[in-house]
């Protein structure tokens, strides 16, 4: 696998092909990650510089920022070690500073966030160069979302989770920009007929080893949502209905959502209070989220008949099932690690824990 590098405001600056390792970690729902391990020399300091860009000839449009360089020492030999992160990794170095709420496509709502911090801020210091929104993918799903604080890539994650997509960040064709993509990966479970099936089973014999269990201690059902005011004053939304012995609480502390705030243009808005309420009780639906009965379905998978990159991707669903124990999972591809050596390229896929 080919490697090369660019630099922000030169573009291509260099190629790589021999080095002694590379992985790198393909992730869905977080940012990836790119380690590679090569000999000491002058033209390999050269390219690899904190900040520039590493792509491959698998992917040349998704890059990773050097963010890590170091010089160790084997025996005889100086090796050189880089670590790098895919620029969705940005985001993170954007905070949402003041309230926000927005409300449609949930495409729409992600990039209106980015927009309003990072592209078209108010403060023109926290715009990044270069960085522009991409058309919308077709991701189905509407949301309403308020945010105050908390870094933009964690909240955009967050947010598309909801509808199982995700957010990625990748160099446009004519190398310049660096290009805002939010999308959903194909679904090839047997919940659908129209991408081709792809089933691990042990009566398939296609998965080598396999575990499962179900757990409840974190599980919430009710959620009780305490925003703005204070005392018998404070206002107050309660999600769900269980009762009695079935009924799990969890509180939350949602004083950061205001019924008055000013906008991405400066301009103060007041809702209504069946909005602010609205507002309450969407942050309630989003802690429940994290608080359900957690599903693993686990399994060490034979990777002959189902092939990375030819039958499925990164993000791309997939069933398992066992028969035996009336198991059928329909869970996502959430990292794909790509390891690179003299032995040659492996590619080791993970799938995702379910909620129900």
């Amino acid at each position: 696998m080919d490697l090369f590098i660019y630099r922000r405001g030169e573009g291509f600056i260099g190629e790589i092909s021999d080095y002694e390792s590379l992985e790198i970690e393909r992730n869905y729902y977080t940012y990836s990650k790119l380690t590679l391990r090569l000999p000491k020399n002058q033209e390999n300091i050269n390219l690899l510089k904190l900040g520039n860009m590493i792509t491959t000839d698998k992917d040349k449009l998704y890059p990773y920022q050097i963010e890590h360089f170091s010089v160790i020492k084997e025996g005889k030999r100086d090796i050189i070690e880089v670590y790098g992160v895919s620029l969705n990794y940005i985001l993170s170095n954007r905070t949402i500073i003041r309230q926000e709420v927005y409300s449609g496509n949930v495409e729409d709502v992600v990039k209106r966030f980015i927009s309003s911090n990072a592209i078209d801020s108010l403060d023109a210091s926290r715009n990044i160069p270069g960085l522009i929104l991409g058309a919308n993918t077709g991701v189905v799903g509407t949301i309403s979302a308020s945010r105050t604080g908390g870094d933009l890539m964690t909240n955009s994650f967050d947010l598309l989770k909801e509808v199982e997509a995700t957010i990625d960040i990748v160099l446009s064709p004519n190398l310049q920009n660096f290009e805002v993509i939010t999308w959903q990966a194909p679904d090839r479970s047997i919940l659908q007929d129209v991408n081709n099936h792809v089933i691990f089973s042990s009566e398939y014999d296609n998965v080598l080893n396999q575990s499962y269990y179900i757990d409840t201690l974190k599980y919430k059902n009710t959620t009780v949502v305490a925003g703005e005011g204070e005392g018998v004053l404070r206002t107050v939304a309660t999600v769900g209905s269980a009762s009695g012995w079935d009924r799990r609480e969890i509180y939350v502390d949602a004083r950061d959502l205001q019924s008055t705030y000013q906008d991405e243009n400066g301009t103060e808005q007041t809702l209504t209070p069946t909005e602010y309420e609205a507002l309450l009780i969407n942050r309630g639906i989003e802690n429940n989220n994290n608080s359900d009965v957690v599903e693993s379905f686990e399994a060490t998978i034979d990777r002959v008949q189902y092939i990375v990159g030819r039958d499925y991707n990164i993000g791309d669903k997939i069933t398992f099932f066992d028969n035996e124990i009336n198991i059928v999972k329909n869970v996502r591809t959430v990292q794909i690690t790509t390891t690179v050596d003299p032995s040659g390229t492996t590619d080791t896929p993970s799938f995702g824990t379910t909620k129900i």
